[in-house]
């Protein structure tokens, strides 16, 4: 599995460990994955704010702001 997709997916799912793991081995937080979200607008997607506020940390940013 790509680590990036699993970053994605694991942010997609509210699962913050999970993102930790991924982002830790190389999973980039600002690239665009299904439906033409960032794993931010995933997260915010799922209504889990605790990893919102992690990913804004680790200099996560919306696909608006990458555009």
């Amino acid at each position: 599995m790509d680590i990036t997709h699993g970053l994605w997916s694991a942010c997609h799912g509210g699962q913050r460990q999970a993102a930790e793991f991924f982002l830790q081995r190389g999973g980039d937080v600002n690239r665009v994955g299904y439906d033409q979200l960032a794993p931010l607008d995933a997260a915010r997607r799922t209504g889990a704010d605790d990893l919102v506020t992690w990913l804004r940390d680790h200099d996560a940013k919306s696909t608006s702001e990458l555009s």
